[in-house]
């Protein structure tokens, strides 16, 4: 599943919906999502590590500064509080990385 972009009629962990992509980079695509565990069925942010190249060093490289930029994220919503999105979910897998905001 995280090897490939979402597909809207998938749910991640059985909660969070993409609906729309957002945007992309070199190492990730950002997708709007729907909390569908929230009763509200609030919108959150989907970061997907889906890295362009197929270089084994690039990829280790990038992975380290995803997951820097999600313990990032999490330090400053903790010291800013609803200025900055809330970190709630950060996934580890095969070559794919998905922090949910």
């Amino acid at each position: 599943m995280l090897d490939q972009p979402f597909d809207p009629n998938q749910t991640l962990k059985q909660r969070y919906r993409p609906i729309k992509l957002l945007g992309q980079g070199s190492f990730g695509k950002t997708y709007l999502a729907v909390d569908e565990y929230k009763p509200e069925k609030s919108l959150c942010v989907i970061q997907q590590f889906y890295p362009i190249s197929n270089n084994q060093d690039q990829i280790h490289k990038a992975s380290q500064r995803f997951e820097l930029e999600a313990i990032r994220l999490e330090q400053l919503g903790k010291l800013f509080g609803p200025n900055i999105p809330k970190l709630s979910y950060f996934y580890i897998g095969f070559k794919k990385k998905i922090i949910s905001i």
